[in-house]
């Protein structure tokens, strides 16, 4: 059965990835400022010799115009693994007011591939962990049993 984790940030571990990976799993972690330090140094990298791809896509409502603004990177070395980061920033403007609300960013690694085809995608998945978790709808697992 296919199967795709989506974690935290507290996740992405060497023992992690190697289960994940030893059992054909896919995964998506939300990737966080400061953590895995060694990613984040080839992600820098790649960003100022422009080697990552690049997708905005605008949408509008009928408060706001918004630009969801991604880049997206490919194999990535991490401590043997490789991995693929995508991050989204989205921009809003208040059309009756013309104030610029805060921004909202989101990072996430994952050992699927992430294209301009489908990295809205891989984020979306992403962030439905944090909807899930705050809806309580995810048992939590303590020693292989479920609370």
């Amino acid at each position: 059965m296919p199967i795709c984790i989506a974690a935290d940030g507290l996740y992405p571990n060497q023992t992690a990835f190697n289960i994940f990976e030893h059992n054909g799993w896919k995964y998506i972690f939300t990737l966080k400022d400061g953590n895995q330090k060694s990613l984040w140094e080839e992600i820098h990298f790649f960003e100022r010799i422009g080697d990552h791809g690049v997708k905005d896509i605008f949408d509008r409502t009928p408060q706001c115009r918004i630009t969801n603004k991604y880049r997206f990177y490919g194999s990535l070395e991490y401590k043997k693994h490789s991995l693929k980061v995508v991050e989204l920033n989205v921009e809003q403007i208040d059309l009756q007011t013309g104030e610029i609300l805060p921004r909202e960013r989101f990072v996430h690694d994952s050992n699927m591939k992430i294209s301009e085809e489908n990295c809205a995608e891989i984020i979306n998945a992403g962030r439905m962990r944090r909807k899930i978790e705050n809806a309580k709808l995810l048992p939590v697992f303590a020693n292989g049993t479920y609370d």
